[in-house]
């Protein structure tokens, strides 16, 4: 309930509310134009894809950094 008033307050002002999942986005416009989503999950499959396709020197560069 407290997140809900305080989205309600900075959704009458210019502040912008970031959502974690879709359905928190669609909650969000509920009581703010200015929302974003930002997905907070990592899609494994996709990372191993990078990681596959990564020279293996510039991560064992990336590493002693």
């Amino acid at each position: 309930m407290a997140y809900k008033l305080v989205e309600q307050f900075c959704g009458k002002s210019q502040a912008t509310t970031i959502a974690c999942s879709p359905g928190e986005y669609q909650e969000d416009l509920k009581v703010s134009k200015h929302a974003v989503e930002v997905d907070n999950g990592i899609n494994i499959e996709q990372l191993q894809e990078f990681i596959d396709a990564t020279d293996a020197s510039k991560i064992d560069l990336m590493r002693s950094l």
